[in-house]
């Protein structure tokens, strides 16, 4: 890494590369800062039923967590 090198969560690769859908997801958090980012992908989500939204990517469910992501930080919504 070095100073100026990048640190990727592994949580973020499957065995072909990149999630299918999480650049997307990304986009869709865009307004929040990395570590809100991290904690949506992290933690159960009342929208995708208490399921993480990374386990819901890994399931191929890639919609639902656009959804659930447009809608995080919303009033009542997790």
């Amino acid at each position: 890494m070095g100073r100026r090198g990048y640190a990727y969560p592994s949580w973020q690769f499957g065995d072909d590369g990149v999630l299918p859908g999480l650049e997307e997801v990304l986009q869709d958090l865009g307004s929040h800062d990395s570590w809100t980012q991290v904690g949506f992908f992290l933690n159960g989500n009342v929208r995708l039923g208490d399921e993480t939204p990374l386990a819901e990517l890994k399931r191929g469910h890639a919609e639902a967590v656009r959804r659930a992501a447009r809608a995080y930080g919303e009033q009542g919504a997790a």
